[in-house]
């Protein structure tokens, strides 16, 4: 499938395919017992950084932590402790213009600055880590540099127009961020990604009782799931009556000539498991049967002292997206908790209501004014 979707050259942002395990395991094994002694000399700290001592002492002179202190006057008076002037209204020093980001931020207008913090906004979602296991705990059973972590990102399902009434396609947004450890498996990363499709009420069609109680949810009636990674599928088959995802797919493959790989048993498989992985390359999760998030490997780097030591609470979710509520079509205040279908009296076919709202308007001493459906609705927004 790669094939067809990374043609060459290969597109920006997209890296080779990375045997991960091997690459840390030979990179761990040379880093552990340096930084273990805790490299003191420039030989130790080149074999560190698998370079040569010329390298490191050039590094040391463009890098002085004096060379890259910005050039603040001693009269700018500071409002308050702790407070950060802004640097980038700073005039840059010329050792540090050899940094391609120094140089960026110099060149950058104001009316890109504010774009760029605009953007930011979006994301600005953060998981306060304080309670993930950094401070030591009985439960630590990791030791750093023998262990590697990847990051990946999901995706919010995109609506495609084919099969919505949009008229062009969404951007992908991001929905969650997670650290995953490389002794991992990948069921545990598909049991913490939070989706609205899996909260759904199962009750159906309410409008005779918009008020009862839903015990049921879509995630407790249809368990399915899979993953694609590196050309190859992970199905969830930890319950029975699992759909097989993957069956469909790689019987079409092999009618269109694609080489779609093998099917592989999630909760069978690690992180460290995963061969031929790209970073930068969009993967697939898709459970539901329709619902399909789309996941991105941004990074993964060897395990440190100052990340979770404790197994048990990967993969730790880093941070989610300032995700924008579905709200009450009528008083716009309250988030939406039920959808009315085919009411002739509202100027759309599809309609979301607070439970206020859907009272007064649809009903008339809890009788229904006319013929419609009524759904229970929970909002993506609601859940994270």
């Amino acid at each position: 499938m790669e094939r067809k979707y990374l043609p060459k050259p290969s597109r920006i942002g997209v890296t080779e395919t990375l045997d991960l395990k091997k690459h840390f395991n030979e990179y761990g094994s040379l880093v552990f017992p340096v930084e273990m002694g805790k490299p003191d000399d420039i030989k130790d700290l080149a074999k560190y950084f698998c370079t040569t001592k010329a390298d490191v002492t050039k590094l040391e002179e463009i890098c002085s932590f004096e060379k890259l202190l910005p050039q603040i006057s001693n009269d700018i008076q500071l409002p308050y402790e702790g407070y950060k002037p802004n640097f980038a209204s700073q005039d840059i020093p010329d050792c540090a213009l050899t940094l391609k980001s120094l140089r960026t931020l110099q060149g950058r207008t104001k009316t890109e600055q504010k774009n760029i913090n605009n953007a930011v906004l979006k994301y600005r979602g953060e998981v306060d880590l304080e309670d993930t296991g950094k401070v030591t705990s009985d439960g630590d059973d990791l030791d750093p540099l023998l262990y590697y972590v990847v990051k990946v990102r999901v995706y919010v399902p995109g609506v495609h127009v084919k099969s919505s009434s949009a008229s062009r396609s969404t951007f992908p947004q991001v929905s969650q961020e997670f650290l995953c450890l490389s002794s991992g498996n990948l069921m545990h990363l598909r049991d913490r990604i939070i989706c609205s499709a899996d909260y759904q009420p199962t009750t159906g069609d309410v409008s005779d009782n918009p008020f009862v109680t839903t015990t049921v949810r879509t995630k407790d009636v249809d368990k399915s799931a899979m993953f694609y990674l590196g050309n190859n599928f992970y199905v969830d088959t930890r319950n029975p009556d699992n759909t097989d995802y993957s069956a469909k797919i790689l019987e079409w493959g092999a009618e269109k000539c694609y080489e779609l790989g093998n099917a592989y048993i999630m909760e069978e498989t690690s992180w460290q498991n995963v061969r031929d992985l790209r970073l930068g390359y969009p993967y697939l999760y898709v459970h539901q049967n329709f619902c399909e998030h789309l996941i991105v490997l941004t990074d993964s780097r060897l395990l440190h002292d100052s990340d979770c030591m404790d197994s048990t609470k990967y993969p730790i979710m880093l941070s989610f997206a300032n995700l924008q509520g579905k709200y009450c079509e009528a008083c716009r205040k309250k988030p939406s908790k039920y959808v009315v279908l085919d009411n002739d009296r509202l100027p759309r076919r599809v309609t979301h209501f607070c439970t206020i709202c859907l009272t007064l308007f649809n009903y008339v001493d809890r009788i229904k004014a006319g013929n419609f459906k009524v759904y229970k609705y929970v909002d993506r927004a609601c859940l994270i």
